[in-house]
Protein backbone atom coordinates (compact mmCIF):
# COMPACT_ATOMS: atom_id res chain seq x y z
CA UNK A 1 0.00 0.00 0.00
CA UNK A 2 1.48 3.40 -0.78
CA UNK A 3 -0.54 7.09 -0.24
CA UNK A 4 -1.44 9.57 -3.03
CA UNK A 5 -2.46 12.91 -2.58
CA UNK A 6 -6.18 12.73 -1.76
CA UNK A 7 -6.82 15.46 -3.91
CA UNK A 8 -5.69 13.98 -6.79
CA UNK A 9 -7.93 10.78 -5.83
CA UNK A 10 -10.84 13.22 -5.60
CA UNK A 11 -10.35 14.14 -8.78
CA UNK A 12 -10.75 10.24 -10.20
CA UNK A 13 -13.88 9.45 -11.71
CA UNK A 14 -13.02 5.71 -11.10
CA UNK A 15 -12.19 4.08 -7.60
CA UNK A 16 -10.67 1.16 -9.29
CA UNK A 17 -8.39 -0.06 -12.34
CA UNK A 18 -8.44 -3.21 -13.42
CA UNK A 19 -5.32 -4.24 -14.96
CA UNK A 20 -5.65 -6.47 -18.08
CA UNK A 21 -3.86 -8.28 -20.41
CA UNK A 22 -4.06 -10.04 -24.01
CA UNK A 23 -1.96 -12.15 -25.98
CA UNK A 24 -2.59 -10.06 -28.85
CA UNK A 25 -4.79 -7.41 -31.09
CA UNK A 26 -8.10 -9.23 -31.06
CA UNK A 27 -7.87 -11.41 -28.48
CA UNK A 28 -10.07 -11.10 -25.26
CA UNK A 29 -8.55 -9.00 -22.47
CA UNK A 30 -8.31 -10.91 -19.09
CA UNK A 31 -8.22 -9.24 -16.00
CA UNK A 32 -5.14 -10.26 -13.48
CA UNK A 33 -5.01 -7.63 -11.25
CA UNK A 34 -6.77 -4.71 -9.57
CA UNK A 35 -5.26 -0.71 -8.61
CA UNK A 36 -7.31 0.17 -5.72
CA UNK A 37 -8.22 3.87 -4.93
CA UNK A 38 -9.44 4.64 -1.37
CA UNK A 39 -10.55 8.35 -0.59
CA UNK A 40 -8.20 8.81 2.10
CA UNK A 41 -5.40 8.88 -0.17
CA UNK A 42 -4.12 4.84 0.20
CA UNK A 43 -3.66 3.08 -2.95
CA UNK A 44 -2.61 -0.83 -3.47
CA UNK A 45 -2.33 -3.14 -6.06
CA UNK A 46 -3.13 -7.09 -6.00
CA UNK A 47 -3.00 -9.06 -8.38
CA UNK A 48 -6.25 -11.44 -9.37
CA UNK A 49 -5.65 -14.97 -9.06
CA UNK A 50 -8.26 -16.58 -11.22
CA UNK A 51 -7.38 -13.93 -14.10
CA UNK A 52 -3.54 -14.99 -13.35
CA UNK A 53 -4.72 -18.49 -14.32
CA UNK A 54 -6.31 -18.01 -17.75
CA UNK A 55 -3.29 -15.84 -18.57
CA UNK A 56 -1.11 -18.65 -17.91
CA UNK A 57 -2.56 -20.60 -20.23
CA UNK A 58 -1.54 -18.68 -22.79
CA UNK A 59 1.66 -17.99 -22.05
CA UNK A 60 1.90 -14.99 -19.20
CA UNK A 61 4.09 -14.81 -16.45
CA UNK A 62 3.68 -11.76 -14.62
CA UNK A 63 3.83 -7.71 -14.85
CA UNK A 64 7.05 -6.80 -15.40
CA UNK A 65 8.72 -5.85 -12.43
CA UNK A 66 5.90 -7.26 -10.10
CA UNK A 67 7.13 -11.03 -9.65
CA UNK A 68 4.23 -13.31 -8.33
CA UNK A 69 6.56 -15.00 -5.99
CA UNK A 70 7.21 -11.51 -4.09
CA UNK A 71 5.21 -9.10 -1.89
CA UNK A 72 3.79 -6.20 -3.70
CA UNK A 73 5.18 -3.18 -2.84
CA UNK A 74 2.25 -0.57 -3.69
CA UNK A 75 4.40 2.57 -4.06
CA UNK A 76 6.67 -0.07 -6.53
CA UNK A 77 3.62 -1.09 -7.98
CA UNK A 78 2.19 2.72 -8.97
CA UNK A 79 5.41 4.36 -9.67
CA UNK A 80 6.08 1.34 -12.74
CA UNK A 81 2.48 2.13 -13.52
CA UNK A 82 2.46 5.87 -14.10
CA UNK A 83 5.83 5.18 -16.31
CA UNK A 84 2.95 4.79 -19.08
CA UNK A 85 1.83 7.89 -19.03
CA UNK A 86 2.58 9.93 -21.79
CA UNK A 87 5.40 12.80 -20.79
CA UNK A 88 3.74 16.08 -21.02
CA UNK A 89 6.24 17.75 -21.59
CA UNK A 90 6.66 16.51 -24.83
CA UNK A 91 5.43 19.54 -27.45
CA UNK A 92 2.64 17.56 -28.59
CA UNK A 93 1.29 16.16 -25.45
CA UNK A 94 -1.43 18.86 -25.10
CA UNK A 95 -2.73 17.43 -28.86
CA UNK A 96 -2.69 14.05 -27.90
CA UNK A 97 -4.33 14.25 -24.58
CA UNK A 98 -7.19 16.42 -25.63
CA UNK A 99 -8.13 13.59 -27.34
CA UNK A 100 -8.92 11.92 -24.42
CA UNK A 101 -11.01 14.66 -23.59
CA UNK A 102 -8.15 15.68 -21.01
CA UNK A 103 -7.14 19.52 -20.56
CA UNK A 104 -3.28 20.69 -19.66
CA UNK A 105 -4.95 21.43 -15.20
CA UNK A 106 -5.04 17.90 -14.73
CA UNK A 107 -1.41 17.35 -16.27
CA UNK A 108 0.08 17.50 -13.01
CA UNK A 109 -2.24 13.79 -11.94
CA UNK A 110 -0.46 11.42 -13.66
CA UNK A 111 -3.16 8.54 -11.57
CA UNK A 112 -6.04 10.69 -13.85
CA UNK A 113 -4.07 10.20 -16.94
CA UNK A 114 -3.19 6.33 -16.02
CA UNK A 115 -7.41 5.69 -16.06
CA UNK A 116 -8.27 8.54 -18.81
CA UNK A 117 -5.76 7.16 -21.14
CA UNK A 118 -5.99 3.26 -20.36
CA UNK A 119 -2.49 3.30 -19.94
CA UNK A 120 -1.97 1.97 -23.29
CA UNK A 121 1.31 1.72 -24.86
CA UNK A 122 2.01 0.26 -28.60
CA UNK A 123 5.01 -1.99 -26.75
CA UNK A 124 2.58 -4.09 -25.01
CA UNK A 125 -0.69 -5.98 -24.23
CA UNK A 126 -1.58 -4.74 -20.79
CA UNK A 127 -4.34 -1.57 -20.51
CA UNK A 128 -5.96 -0.23 -17.36
CA UNK A 129 -9.63 -0.02 -17.25
CA UNK A 130 -11.38 1.78 -14.83
CA UNK A 131 -14.26 1.30 -12.76
CA UNK A 132 -16.06 4.75 -13.06
CA UNK A 133 -17.95 6.48 -10.94
CA UNK A 134 -20.25 9.36 -10.44
CA UNK A 135 -19.25 12.46 -9.55
CA UNK A 136 -20.45 16.08 -8.44
CA UNK A 137 -20.71 17.06 -12.07
CA UNK A 138 -21.50 14.98 -15.14
CA UNK A 139 -18.29 14.31 -17.17
CA UNK A 140 -17.45 12.20 -20.55
CA UNK A 141 -15.25 9.74 -20.43
CA UNK A 142 -13.88 8.40 -24.17
CA UNK A 143 -12.60 4.60 -24.64
CA UNK A 144 -12.95 2.38 -27.58
CA UNK A 145 -15.74 -0.41 -28.22
CA UNK A 146 -14.33 -4.05 -27.77
CA UNK A 147 -14.67 -6.96 -30.00
CA UNK A 148 -15.47 -4.81 -33.11
CA UNK A 149 -14.48 -6.99 -35.96
CA UNK A 150 -16.80 -9.74 -34.90
CA UNK A 151 -20.04 -7.48 -35.50
CA UNK A 152 -21.68 -5.55 -38.02
CA UNK A 153 -19.33 -2.39 -38.21
CA UNK A 154 -19.55 -2.72 -42.08
CA UNK A 155 -23.22 -2.83 -42.04
CA UNK A 156 -23.41 0.30 -40.44
CA UNK A 157 -23.21 3.57 -41.18
CA UNK A 158 -22.26 5.09 -37.74
CA UNK A 159 -19.68 8.51 -38.13
CA UNK A 160 -18.29 10.75 -35.86
CA UNK A 161 -20.89 12.16 -33.74
CA UNK A 162 -23.79 9.46 -34.02
CA UNK A 163 -25.87 8.77 -31.18
CA UNK A 164 -25.54 4.96 -29.82
CA UNK A 165 -27.62 2.26 -28.12
CA UNK A 166 -26.97 -0.51 -25.63
CA UNK A 167 -28.32 -3.06 -23.90
CA UNK A 168 -27.17 -4.90 -20.39
CA UNK A 169 -26.38 -8.67 -20.64
CA UNK A 170 -26.91 -9.94 -17.20
CA UNK A 171 -26.85 -13.09 -18.26
CA UNK A 172 -23.71 -13.34 -20.35
CA UNK A 173 -21.35 -16.38 -19.73
CA UNK A 174 -18.08 -14.14 -20.22
CA UNK A 175 -18.96 -10.81 -18.23
CA UNK A 176 -21.91 -10.60 -16.05
CA UNK A 177 -21.97 -6.78 -16.48
CA UNK A 178 -21.59 -7.21 -20.42
CA UNK A 179 -23.02 -4.19 -22.17
CA UNK A 180 -23.35 -4.67 -25.81
CA UNK A 181 -23.49 -1.26 -28.27
CA UNK A 182 -25.37 -1.15 -31.32
CA UNK A 183 -26.35 1.75 -33.51
CA UNK A 184 -29.68 3.31 -34.14
CA UNK A 185 -30.79 0.39 -36.71
CA UNK A 186 -30.15 -2.18 -33.94
CA UNK A 187 -26.37 -3.06 -35.88
CA UNK A 188 -24.54 -4.58 -32.67
CA UNK A 189 -21.43 -2.91 -33.17
CA UNK A 190 -19.01 -4.88 -29.96
CA UNK A 191 -19.34 -4.19 -26.46
CA UNK A 192 -18.36 -1.73 -23.58
CA UNK A 193 -14.84 -2.93 -22.31
CA UNK A 194 -14.68 -4.81 -18.75
CA UNK A 195 -14.58 -2.33 -15.53
CA UNK A 196 -15.76 0.52 -17.83
CA UNK A 197 -19.12 -1.28 -18.50
CA UNK A 198 -20.26 -1.74 -14.54
CA UNK A 199 -21.38 1.84 -14.20
CA UNK A 200 -23.94 1.23 -16.81
CA UNK A 201 -25.65 -1.11 -14.40
CA UNK A 202 -25.99 1.77 -11.90
CA UNK A 203 -27.29 4.98 -14.07
CA UNK A 204 -28.16 5.70 -17.66
CA UNK A 205 -25.25 6.85 -19.72
CA UNK A 206 -25.62 8.31 -23.37
CA UNK A 207 -23.37 7.37 -25.95
CA UNK A 208 -21.88 8.58 -28.99
CA UNK A 209 -18.93 7.95 -31.48
CA UNK A 210 -16.39 10.44 -31.78
CA UNK A 211 -13.94 8.75 -33.92
CA UNK A 212 -14.44 6.33 -36.52
CA UNK A 213 -11.39 4.84 -38.09
CA UNK A 214 -10.11 1.92 -40.87
CA UNK A 215 -7.05 0.33 -41.92
CA UNK A 216 -6.44 -2.52 -44.07
CA UNK A 217 -5.89 -4.63 -41.03
CA UNK A 218 -8.29 -2.78 -38.14
CA UNK A 219 -11.20 -0.86 -37.48
CA UNK A 220 -12.03 0.94 -33.91
CA UNK A 221 -14.85 3.11 -32.97
CA UNK A 222 -14.20 5.63 -30.22
CA UNK A 223 -17.12 6.90 -28.15
CA UNK A 224 -18.16 9.14 -25.73
CA UNK A 225 -19.59 7.81 -22.60
CA UNK A 226 -21.39 10.53 -20.83
CA UNK A 227 -21.43 9.64 -16.75
CA UNK A 228 -24.65 11.58 -15.45
CA UNK A 229 -23.82 13.70 -11.78
CA UNK A 230 -24.52 12.16 -8.56
CA UNK A 231 -27.98 12.37 -7.66
CA UNK A 232 -29.27 12.06 -11.36
CA UNK A 233 -30.86 8.31 -12.36
CA UNK A 234 -29.18 6.47 -10.19
CA UNK A 235 -31.69 3.02 -9.99
CA UNK A 236 -31.29 2.20 -13.89
CA UNK A 237 -34.33 0.25 -14.21
CA UNK A 238 -34.51 -0.36 -17.87
CA UNK A 239 -32.53 -3.57 -20.10
CA UNK A 240 -32.14 -1.58 -22.83
CA UNK A 241 -31.59 2.52 -24.27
Amino acid sequence: MCHYPKEYIAQCPFSQLLLTWRLGPGKRRIHIGTLELAPEGDISFSYNCEGLEQAKEYGFSHYTGLPLEEPIDGARALELFLRRVINTKRNDAARLLSFWGITEEMFSNKLYLLGATSGRMHSDEFEFLPVLRQMDKPYNFITDIAGIKYYDLEHSEVKDGSPLKYELERQSSYDKYAVKVMDEQGHTLGYIKQGINRIFYQVDPNLSVIKRSSSYSTSKVYIQITVPAKGSHEVLLPQSK
